[in-house]
């Protein structure tokens, strides 16, 4: 649990931080919002143990901050607070596995179990990055389909450019689309009434079937 009590901090005549009070539960997730200059950062460092308040009290999971040294206070944070930088703060004189593993052997843990843990912390974070990867290439995909349906200089052209496209992504002439009539609208940016218009058309012409989102090619 961390909790600050009547929370202060000045640089020089301008105070940023005026008597905060502050209790995040254990498992909450809690973000800190506002405008810039508002003090943000200056909280965080001083929850984080990287900087002081004037005053006031700051308590993680029971411990009091304030009474503990510089050395006790090192050991402290590098056991319990864990540091997510809007920049990857790397050094450069070492690898990546080198980096993760520094935290561990400041606190003496043994080089093969920190080297074990850096190591299944790095193939979490890969398989993180190739899912974040895989989920972007695919809305880059989504995105391309739709400027190709949409690029379509009439309603009924868009509409057969995305039905067909729907008809080949399944192999058969009868699917379902992800859509109501709105939503199909909206997708392909035209009107309902004239899309509704057109599927009618369409109807009659013997070039497709549906009933709700459930389509046939004749």
């Amino acid at each position: 649990m961390i909790q600050t009590e009547g929370i202060t901090k000045s640089f020089g005549a301008l105070q940023v931080l005026k008597g905060i009070d502050l209790t995040i539960n254990k498992g909450e997730v809690v973000a800190i919002v506002g405008p810039s200059g508002a003090g943000k950062t200056t909280l965080l460092q001083i929850i984080g143990t990287l900087d002081a308040p004037d005053s006031g009290r700051l308590v993680i999971n029971g411990t009091e901050t304030r009474r503990l040294g510089d050395k006790e206070l090192a050991a402290f944070r590098n056991r319990n607070i864990g540091f997510v930088f809007q920049f990857h703060q790397l050094l450069p004189e070492f690898t990546a596995l080198e980096n993760v593993m520094i935290p561990a052997l400041i606190a003496k843990e043994k080089s093969a179990i920190a080297e074990k843990r850096a190591k299944e912390m790095l193939d979490c974070h890969n398989r993180m990055i190739t899912n974040l990867v895989s989920a972007m290439a695919q809305k880059n995909i989504l995105l391309t389909e739709k400027i190709e349906h949409m690029s379509q200089r009439t309603t009924r052209k868009k509409l057969l450019s995305y039905l067909s496209a729907q008809a080949q992504k399944t192999g058969k002439v009868s699917f379902t689309i992800p859509f109501n009539r709105q939503e199909l609208a909206d997708y392909l940016s035209v009107d309902r009434s004239a899309m509704s218009a057109e599927l009618s058309r369409l109807k009659e012409e013997n070039i497709l079937d549906y009933h709700k989102n459930y389509f046939i090619f004749r």
